[in-house]
């Protein structure tokens, strides 16, 4: 649905220097950011949650440990860091 800006919208927008808006609803007290059409498909695009499990990523989690030394026997101490904390 498109609906055509009121010339008040507009004004916002000019003052914001055609980037971000903050409007009201004057009845709910709503509040809504109005923005332009280029900046709101950026955001949704680093919004969208991707389907999947996070099991799916357990492959490269491995990998990205295995790579830092995680598999290094003196880091088996971290196993046990949250008992030597409360003692």
């Amino acid at each position: 649905m498109t609906v055509r800006l009121p010339k008040e919208l507009k004004r916002a927008l000019a003052r914001s220097g055609n980037k971000v808006a903050y409007v009201e609803d004057a009845e709910t007290k709503a509040a809504y950011v109005l923005l332009p059409k280029v900046d709101y498909e950026r955001l949704q695009s680093l919004l969208a949650v991707e389907s999947g499990s996070v099991a799916d990523t357990y492959a490269a989690q491995e990998r990205v440990a295995k790579a830092d030394g995680w598999d290094n026997p003196l880091m088996d101490e971290y196993n046990h860091y949250d008992r030597k904390k409360t003692a």
